[in-house]
């Protein structure tokens, strides 16, 4: 028997990535928790889904920071399946990548709930507990995609 008969994975295991918020001091990282989130591809950009205080370090509904020590994350590591053509038995292997959050000029490199953007008081937002975030993925050589279909209703 191979590890190939020893690996089930079905459609939806595979969509579920570990993902690490970070902060990056010159040349070190600090994790700063581990979440999860999946892939989408939307007008051929991939992007990774998860909750925005995962992104932002920033608890949505009392607006306050959530790490104790105040630290922000400003770096994302991914924990993406590899390319299946390029491990043995096509599934199982990982590669680690990293995706800036933060850009040179401070602001974002990922994307709020639309509603986010307008000029609605801060507690509209936790009323409707909007917790949801975007990021478009740069850092993606050899990596396997296994993306979530967003038109997909669960019926065979």
């Amino acid at each position: 028997m191979s590890i190939a008969d020893d690996y089930i994975a079905d459609e939806y295991s595979l969509q579920s990535l570990t993902i690490q918020p970070c902060v990056k001091y010159t040349d070190d990282e600090i994790a700063l928790g581990t979440a999860t989130g999946f892939l989408v591809n939307y007008k051929n950009i991939n992007f990774l889904v998860t909750n925005r205080h995962v992104l932002s370090g920033i608890d949505t509904n009392t607006g306050n920071v959530i790490h104790k020590q105040g630290a922000v994350p400003n770096l994302l590591r991914i924990f993406h399946h590899c390319n299946p053509d390029l491990t043995i038995t096509g599934y199982g292997a990982w590669t680690l990548r990293f995706e800036d959050l933060i850009d040179d000029n401070e602001k974002p490199c990922w994307f709020s709930h639309p509603q986010w953007n307008c000029t609605r008081d801060m507690d509209y937002y936790w009323e409707k507990n909007i917790d949801i975030a975007v990021l478009p993925l740069l850092d993606t050589d050899n990596v396997g995609f296994h993306y979530v279909n967003q038109f997909h209703n669960g019926s065979s």
